[in-house]
């Protein structure tokens, strides 16, 4: 679902949204972890908006930080609950039609092959990338190769980088213009070319981190061993 007509979709629940914004934000994230067909940067950029709703009278930090927890234990409850169902299920779990239509063959592929090239590494970067987060971590619990604790962890530094960087632009946007229809027309190809980029960027450091580390590795196997001293 392109963002602009998310964020129109989310935007029809404004009110809602304010009235019970930790619930909602984290029921919403969960089910986004689960296969709902709405990405998670349009419900991001609300909380942030929510946030300038919330911080009347009170320190603007306090409720950007309650945003991005609430939004990060949505993330990764979800995130968990994916990993957990391809780890317990098994390729089982593409037999449910709702999951197959995501998690295409040639998706699943792809996410496979990911990540037997970057192990556990790949969670990380499957945070940046909407079309593929869902396979990916159906893929990493399939493998039987990342305990939870790793995966939670790989998948926590991608929240920490992602979360808060959409909930500020989120914040700043609503504080400027006071309006979600007027905020959603502003944000939604600046915040796609941002988080893209971040995600690029990104991806280009580990590849190339990988790489020279492989070189280094290959360097000390090729470096030769000292000759034997003189006999005594």
């Amino acid at each position: 679902m392109p963002l602009a007509e998310t964020a129109g979709l989310i935007g029809g629940a404004w009110e809602f949204v304010q009235d019970y914004p930790d619930p909602v934000l984290i029921g919403l994230l969960l089910l986004c972890g689960v296969g709902l067909p709405v990405p998670e940067e349009p419900i991001l950029l609300m909380a942030g908006a929510i946030a300038v709703k919330l911080s009347s009278g009170q320190e603007p930090e306090i409720q950007l930080l309650r945003m991005t927890a609430v939004c990060a234990a949505g993330i990764l409850a979800g995130d968990v609950l994916c990993f957990h169902l391809g780890r317990k299920i098994g390729r089982g779990i593409f037999r449910f039609r709702f999951v197959n239509a995501i998690a295409t063959r040639p998706r699943r592929v792809r996410a496979e092959r990911f990540f037997q090239k970057y192990g556990p590494w790949s969670i990380f970067i499957a945070r940046f990338f909407a079309g593929v987060r869902l396979v990916m971590y159906f893929s990493a619990g399939m493998s039987h190769r990342v305990s939870y604790l790793r995966f939670l962890l790989m998948d926590f530094l991608g929240v920490l980088v992602s979360v808060p960087i959409s909930i500020w632009i989120g914040y700043i946007a609503w504080k400027e213009l006071q309006d979600w229809d007027a905020a959603k027309a502003k944000l939604g190809t600046f915040h796609g070319f941002l988080v893209a980029g971040i995600a690029t960027g990104l991806m280009v450091w580990f590849i190339l981190w990988r790489k020279n580390r492989a070189a280094e590795k290959a360097a000390r196997w090729r470096r030769p061993s000292a000759p034997p001293g003189p006999p005594g």
